[in-house]
């Protein structure tokens, strides 16, 4: 009968941990993120077949998912998937895990937990300033949107975003007569063209991005006069070419020379166009977008045809190499205009992101390089954080997850925090295990009618073990007066 007295102790014991872990869960309904607990019994020794109680085996988090609910917010991302959220307490430089996602941004600058802890992320590893000018961040100079683009590869995620000042301002004609004269409204017109190109490129680019890199080439013809330049030498003389099919003409003036200057800046100041003749009369028109072919025909002083070859053939190039050469040939025709144009790139490497060299996230645009009237709001996707305004992203940070060999080694510290242990092993980049999903946050696995039932039932076992006390303690009474 001590024995039966034992074994109903042991459960009231146990079924009194079962209450108390499932009135947690029920507490925890609403809270974000929340992991059930399960609880699993053990019998204890036995004697002669007889067993002596039962014990509480162990308790430990079962990481379902939860289910997914947009909240709208910015700040606010859910992981789908095997996988935690990384957060550093800076007094004493201890790491949490947590897949509640509900941050926020601190007074300092910083991306927090609700519970005030950094949050770490992957920062960019490089960043590619181009500008011509000593400029190394957007101010309010660069009003001019060129392009943007936010690319993904099998090894970086890139932004690139680029800008200039207000080059329609700053445009007066340029060049001379003969060489590469334009002006200031045909120089506009080939600054459009070419932001058009970037734009395309980096549009293309997009969908290449694994490819091997190569240069673009600007097609080069040349038109060789020379020997017929000396028969432009009254009124009623000219000399002309087709541009893909339209004719480009210039009647004699003055003499061969001026004649001749005055056709090549007639062909300057087609758009994307730019030429050159020298003393001897040879003519090279540069086709001022990378890759593009222009069509040219029928070149003739008079009724007499020259000869006409691609001294440079267009090539379109590969990958991030024509990128490059639409950005340089941009370039060029801006500052040409009296502009400055500034490319920024910054980049997060696969390598960098599998090796988890995380810091905390920095929010504050000064910390940044970025200026305010830039820059208004953030934007999380999948995964990489964006300062965003109107079309222009700049990649700032990526959200490191980890994963773990044995999540129920994890110890619960409360805050929706975990701790890692010898049990769960050292964290692991979690790769493709896990999505991250922006603008909603995952909701809690305790369920209410479950976890009422399962209340009722420890409450039933918790009741039954108690009458085994009473019972054993009547069956004790009446032996004990037996024996008076």
């Amino acid at each position: 009968m001590i024995g039966s007295l034992f074994n109903g102790i042991s459960g009231i014991s146990a079924f009194e941990k079962a209450i108390d872990v499932q009135a947690n869960d029920l507490s925890n309904v609403n809270t974000v993120s929340y992991k059930k607990t399960d609880l699993r019994f053990d019998d204890l020794m036995y004697k002669n077949g007889i067993g002596k109680g039962v014990s509480v085996e162990s308790t430990y988090k079962v990481f379902t998912q939860g289910d997914v609910k947009p909240t709208g917010v910015d700040y606010d991302v859910a992981i789908q998937g095997d996988g935690f959220f990384i957060s550093v307490d800076t007094l004493d430089n201890q790491s949490y895990y947590t897949r509640a996602g509900n941050f926020k941004m601190g007074p300092e600058g910083f991306l927090l937990t609700a519970d005030n802890l950094q949050v770490q992320g992957v920062l960019p590893t490089a960043t590619k300033v181009l500008g011509s000018d000593g400029a190394t961040s957007f101010d309010d100079t660069f009003t001019q949107f060129l392009g943007s683009a936010l690319i993904t590869s099998n090894t970086e995620t890139i932004s690139i975003n680029a800008k200039a000042s207000d080059f329609y301002s700053t445009a007066t004609d340029t060049g001379v007569s003969g060489n590469s004269l334009k002006s200031k409204s045909a120089l506009i017109v080939d600054i459009e063209e070419l932001k058009a190109d970037y734009a395309q490129k980096l549009n293309l680019y997009l969908s290449s991005a694994n490819d091997v890199s190569s240069p673009s080439d600007s097609q080069v013809t040349k038109i060789d006069f020379d020997t017929l330049k000396s028969n432009l030498v009254q009124a009623g003389d000219f000399v002309s070419v087709y541009v893909n099919g339209v004719e480009v003409k210039q009647e004699f003036d003055t003499n061969a020379d001026t004649t001749m200057n005055l056709f090549a800046d007639k062909l300057s100041n087609i758009k994307g166009l730019s030429a050159t003749v020298d003393s001897n009369g040879s003519l090279d028109i540069t086709v001022l977008v990378p890759g593009k072919e222009v069509l040219f025909t029928s070149p003739a002083i008079n009724s007499l045809s020259p000869v006409i070859s691609n001294t440079i053939e267009a090539k379109l190039g590969t990958g991030l190499g024509f990128v490059d050469s639409s950005r340089e040939a941009l370039q060029t025709a801006i500052e040409l205009a009296g502009g400055t144009l500034l490319e920024l790139t910054n980049s997060i490497t696969k390598a960098s992101v599998e090796g988890l060299t995380t810091s905390a996230i920095q929010l504050q645009l000064d910390s940044l390089n970025l200026s305010s009237t830039q820059f208004s709001s953030l934007e999380i996707e999948d995964g990489n954080i964006y300062m965003k305004d109107g079309e222009t992203k700049f990649l700032i940070a990526k959200l490191a997850t980890v994963r773990f060999s044995d999540n129920r080694g994890l110890v619960a510290v409360g805050d929706n925090n975990y701790m890692a242990t010898s049990k769960s092993g050292d964290p692991l980049y979690s790769g493709e295990n896990t999505s991250i999903i922006s603008k909603s946050l995952e909701l809690s696995t305790a369920n209410v009618a479950s976890d009422l039932l399962g209340l009722m039932t420890f409450q039933k076992a918790f009741e039954a073990n108690s009458k085994v006390i009473t019972t054993s303690d009547d069956f004790l009474k009446t032996a004990i007066g037996l024996k008076k």
